[in-house]
């Protein structure tokens, strides 16, 4: 049986109070992307709405934020010209 083994550049003191063997898996969250049709418009939303600063944006298909103090989370928006928005309550 294969062993899933996780990386992360989260120190282990960070990543957990209790005390870590080297075996225990360690995962650290580097970005989330989101799928839109206007990557740009979304960018803005959250730039604004987060203060962070655009990281990536030279590719209007693509484009990256993140916190001015910290590289890792990101925030990215990418293309998806086929995205349907949900609707609420399903119809």
């Amino acid at each position: 049986m294969a062993t899933l083994r996780a990386f992360s550049t989260v120190p282990r003191t960070r990543v957990s109070s209790r005390a870590l063997r080297d075996h225990d898996p360690v995962i650290g969250l580097g970005a989330f992307v989101l799928g839109t049709p206007d990557p740009a418009r979304l960018a803005a939303f959250y730039r604004e709405l987060l203060g962070w600063t655009t990281v990536e944006g030279g590719d209007p298909t693509f484009l990256r934020l993140r916190a001015p103090e910290q590289e890792r989370p990101g925030l990215s928006f990418q293309l998806e010209p086929d995205h349907v928005a949900p609707t609420w309550p399903p119809t």
